[in-house]
């Protein structure tokens, strides 16, 4: 069971007052500190948008200059491990991925229980998965890149960002409730799997809307399916994974932002403050949206609730999963 760390009545307090964080909050004011944002992934992805959005804009509320740092690498593992080491001092900051809270530490050895390493302080973004082929791929509906499958068993490749992935996840999910081969073709990173797919050297791949979109209006790929409980907004005439025959699993990703552990609760509610007031405009809110990225964002206690439970959640399926995920 995943154990949860307590947040004090002084956190309350700087949410319920308006409390400024003491430490660098004081130092920003006096001599403009510089804040990282490290993405423990390559440029491109859902969540390096998202951490360039907030450099942009959280300077302003934060009387900080903001850096972005990305640091891709071992299914996010060395972003997210770089932040876990990091003082908690306010300066430094991972914009995490849903897998590096409730995957990872699943998976990996050595990684600990996230709510030991990492301060949650809000939820950022949801983003839907779809999954799609590229034009070469002789099959226009899930059901029958299905039969493709069973008259080409391990014939069909699908790309991977690597173990743990959301890209792997749902993949493996597929194989296993549509009973087909698969073959992984595995990157360092869901943005380095684009190009082959768009050369056809990967047949398919499930991966976040915001990335594919634009291939896919394109008539570079074609969509099968939505891989989440609805159809996506900006693909409104693509059917669901549920609508297409697999009525057994879903996949949309989540971002949200952590500090190393133990930070100062006055920190964090600046910090989160910051966001709330950022992801409110609805000038920021209708650009993401039409990438395919849903701004979600909480409280830190409500961060810690989501963490608990998806990490579970996945808990529970990687022992389904069992062998069907490599390096366990």
């Amino acid at each position: 069971m995943l154990a949860t760390r307590f947040f004090s009545s002084a956190l309350v307090s700087c949410f319920m007052f308006g409390a400024s964080a003491p430490g660098w909050a004081q130092s920003a004011s006096s001599s403009r500190d510089v804040i990282r944002f490290i993405v423990p992934a390559a440029p491109g992805g859902s969540f390096d948008m998202m951490a360039r959005v907030l450099a942009n804009e959280l300077p302003a509320e934060l009387d900080a200059a903001i850096v972005v740092e990305n640091k891709p690498g071992a299914g996010n593992r060395i972003g997210a491990d770089y932040v876990a080491k990091s003082q908690p001092d306010g300066k430094t900051w991972l914009v995490a991925p849903y897998n590096v809270l409730t995957v990872n530490p699943h998976i990996m050895k050595g990684v600990g229980e996230p709510l030991q390493q990492y301060t949650p302080v809000s939820t950022l973004s949801v983003v839907p998965f779809v999954l799609a082929a590229h034009p070469s791929v002789s099959a226009d509906s899930v059901q029958e890149l299905i039969a493709l499958a069973k008259e080409n068993p391990g014939m069909i490749n699908y790309g991977s960002a690597g173990t743990g992935g959301a890209n792997q996840l749902a993949a493996e999910l597929f194989k296993s409730a549509a009973g087909v081969d698969l073959t992984e073709v595995s990157y360092a990173g869901a943005t380095q799997v684009i190009p082959d797919l768009l050369a056809g050297r990967v047949h398919v791949f499930f991966g976040a809307v915001n990335s594919l979109l634009p291939h896919i209006q394109s008539g570079a790929l074609k969509p099968l399916a939505s891989v989440s409980s609805k159809r996506i907004d900006a693909l409104p005439d693509v059917p669901t994974i549920a609508e297409s025959g697999l009525d057994v699993y879903e996949m949309t990703t989540w971002t949200g932002m952590v500090g190393p552990a133990e930070m100062d609760p006055q920190t964090v509610a600046r910090m989160n403050t910051a966001l709330h007031h950022v992801l409110a405009k609805p000038e920021i809110v209708a650009s993401l949206a039409q990438k395919g990225i849903e701004v979600q964002v909480s409280s830190p206690q409500e961060m810690v609730e989501i963490i608990t439970r998806e990490y579970d959640r996945y808990g529970l399926l990687l022992e389904r999963m069992g062998a069907k995920i490599s390096g366990q």
